[in-house]
């Protein structure tokens, strides 16, 4: 009884896959509707196991389900070998809770495997601000503005020489920080932001100009409002260990 009422409950669940030849529908389509099957699979095994304390019940539901899911993964080569090893292994399992689990975790394995293709992780601030490429021309031209705005005090009253050779290192020093900052891809080899500008009295009303200059460089590069606005939360973020308060 308890067989036929797995079945039939795996069977009602994968009816959503599709029609009769669900292996006419795209592969995305196809790994979409197994994943939400799986989920309510899962959630009728834990109902039988925690309410009916059913523990063979839940691993026929479970080993059933993953049987039925067998040709659905045949472009999943690795996956489904590990779902077939998977159900070897929970057979030979001396404990029916233990078969359970073990079939638990190898849904779980499905579900994650398709959710990473189907649903790919948010692109970081880096990849939307567009990488290198989309950074590099930004810091330019944020560098040649602040160098000449009074307020921005870069050259700290002239202490530091602003000549080519040294705006193209800012340059680098800044995409580096920006990258890392955002979760970017060009690895920071200078040091922290504190020591970097221990001494150099850089004040609140210099470090704000700073920063709208910045926003005005975003701006000019078409930087979409909410990229620029998360960019100069970040920066901003920056300005007690940058701003030396007497």
């Amino acid at each position: 009884m308890k067989s036929i009422l797995a079945l039939s409950l795996i069977l009602v669940t994968f009816d959503n896959i599709g029609a009769a030849d669900p292996l006419a529908l795209p592969r995305k389509e196809i790994d979409r509707r197994l994943a939400d099957s799986l989920r309510e699979v899962i959630n009728i095994g834990a109902k039988i196991y925690n309410e009916n304390g059913d523990m063979e019940g839940c691993y026929r539901v479970y080993e059933g389900a993953l049987t039925t899911a067998l040709p659905l993964l045949d472009h999943r080569a690795e996956l489904k070998k590990s779902v077939e090893d998977a159900l070897a292994r929970a057979k030979k399992l001396p404990a029916v809770e233990d078969r359970a689990f073990a079939l638990r975790g190898a849904l779980d394995a499905i579900r994650a495997a398709i959710k990473r293709d189907v649903v790919p992780p948010p692109k970081t601030l880096w990849e939307r601000l567009g990488g290198e490429l989309g950074v590099r021309p930004v810091v330019r031209d944020f560098l040649r503005t602040a160098a000449a705005d009074k307020k921005v005090n870069f050259d700290r009253n002239g202490k530091y020489k602003l000549d080519d050779k040294a705006l193209a290192n800012l340059e680098q020093k800044l995409v580096e920080f920006i990258s890392e900052i955002t979760f970017g891809t060009v690895r920071n080899t200078g040091r922290d932001m504190k020591t970097v500008h221990k001494d150099m009295g850089i004040t609140e009303a210099e470090f704000n100009a700073a920063a709208d200059d910045l926003k005005a460089s975003l701006l000019r590069f078409k930087v979409a409002p909410k990229e620029t606005d998360e960019l100069l939360g970040l920066v901003a973020k920056y300005k007690p260990v940058i701003v030396e308060t007497k």
